[in-house]
């Protein structure tokens, strides 16, 4: 690995300094000894990397099942007496290229050091694979001659960023198959680019094609245009070569390998709204990436799922909001309608309306509004407020809570804490801890 990759790594289960394994693909931390796997020499950064690798092969096993079933199916229609002859090319046709492509994509993974649990093939057919999003890498490198989509997306984040096209040291969360982290990466020229995701395909497929030989694979529309686009051979490429410094890193961005404040910027592409956090922790985690005076750059829609709580879907406006009071200064904000995955053998086409704009890392963070400002995000310090010092709960855990804030924890701080002495779940510790904290100040005023 690149001893500038080194330098903003860190170990995601606890924080120390990574280095070269001797006789090892991958790095091991420094302080806790693990070693951490690669793939296709991408490194594994993960809090129990074994885990990940299994849910991965898991994920892997349930695509295999998928498959089997599908390609059974058209089988199956293929009995069928009263096709008429176009249709049984159709169908004959998408068989043939639904295996050949599923072994072209069981070969790179295989390569890579991925191949299916056995016992996943009976998985649920709703369980995520990991193929989902599969259209994306074809978005990425293969529809150039059918879209202008990546151009339009590098040119409103050059946009955003304005005159000042020194990047420094970059980081792309949520990069996927890593398009615009390339382009902006062939454009900039930064000094380095960390392409983050937790897509196993997405990166190794990247890698291939950004520095390997490219991929050819199959593009089957949901919508065909016509017969001949029902399963279409693309050759993914990557435009002008390898981008050297650029590295990708299988991750994830909550259980961060970047180290804090090692970044000048960070691009957020599609990712806001789609990771199942609040925006507020997004922007907690961009804030502490970014050294002193960096630039966070956003591009993307605010499509929240289903499954996110009404509360948490924010309007362009409280967006807006919500990065000042973080501790950004915002430029202006491009609201574009934009064309998505759109291919020439595809009938449909989807937009989204998405926001591009840059911020700037604030020195100072103004504590004060309702609620504070470090009430709403884990990153800011906690103020020793008035009645603080004659508070005296009984309840042990708000008495540990009032004495851990000094002026200079935040949200975070005390919830890890509350994690490590108090064994609170990792999972509800920091809404858990807002709470508390918020129990406090109301009792101190």
């Amino acid at each position: 690995m690149a001893a500038g990759l080194l330098a903003v790594l860190q170990c995601p289960r606890c924080g120390g300094a990574l280095s070269e394994d001797e006789g090892k693909d991958g790095p091991r931390c420094t302080a806790c000894r693990t070693t951490f796997p690669t793939l296709s020499g991408i490194p594994c950064l993960f809090a129990d990397p074994e885990r990940q690798l299994a849910e991965w092969r898991r994920q892997l096993g349930v695509y295999g099942g998928l498959l089997e079933r599908s390609v059974a199916a058209v089988g199956e229609q293929l009995q069928a007496f009263d096709l008429l002859p176009a249709t049984r090319g159709r169908l004959e046709a998408l068989r043939a290229a639904t295996v050949e492509n599923s072994e072209r994509v069981m070969a790179l993974l295989r390569t890579a050091g991925l191949t299916p649990a056995e016992t996943a093939a009976e998985a649920p057919d709703d369980s995520f694979t990991i193929v989902e999003y599969y259209d994306h890498l074809l978005r990425d490198w293969a529809w150039d001659e059918d879209s202008d989509e990546n151009t339009r997306a590098r040119d409103l984040v050059l946009e955003a960023l304005g005159d000042d096209r020194q990047l420094g040291r970059v980081a792309v969360l949520g990069a996927g198959g890593c398009r615009l982290a390339y382009d902006l990466h062939i454009r900039c020229k930064p000094d380095l680019t960390v392409a983050l995701d937790l897509s196993a395909l997405f990166l190794i497929a990247a890698k291939r094609v950004m520095f390997g030989t490219g991929l050819r694979l199959f593009e089957f529309p949901a919508s065909p245009r016509e017969l001949s686009a029902v399963a279409v051979e693309r050759e993914l490429r990557a435009p002008v070569g390898a981008p050297q410094g650029l590295h990708p890193v299988l991750a994830d961005a909550f259980v961060s390998p970047l180290r804090p404040g090692s970044f000048d910027t960070v691009v957020t592409p599609w990712f806001i709204d789609i990771v199942p956090v609040d925006v507020r922790e997004s922007l907690s985690l961009i804030h502490g990436l970014l050294a002193p005076g960096g630039r966070w750059v956003n591009h993307g829609p605010l499509s929240y799922g289903k499954q996110r709580a009404h509360g948490q879907r924010y309007t362009p406006e409280e967006l807006a909001t919500l990065v000042e009071r973080a501790g950004f200064a915002a430029g202006p904000v491009r609201q574009e309608q934009v064309e998505l995955l759109t291919s020439r053998a595809a009938a449909n086409r989807r937009q989204e309306r998405v926001l591009t704009f840059a911020a700037r890392k604030q020195a100072e963070v103004a504590a004060g509004g309702d609620p504070p400002s470090w009430l709403l995000f884990s990153h800011l310090p906690i103020p020793r407020f008035a009645g603080l010092e004659r508070f005296s709960p009984e309840h042990p855990v708000l008495a540990f809570v009032a004495r851990a804030i000094d002026g200079t924890a935040t949200l975070g701080d005390i919830a890890a804490r509350m994690i490590e002495e108090h064994g609170a779940r990792p999972e509800m510790a920091l809404a858990g801890t807002r709470a508390l904290v918020h129990m406090v100040h109301q009792a101190c005023r």
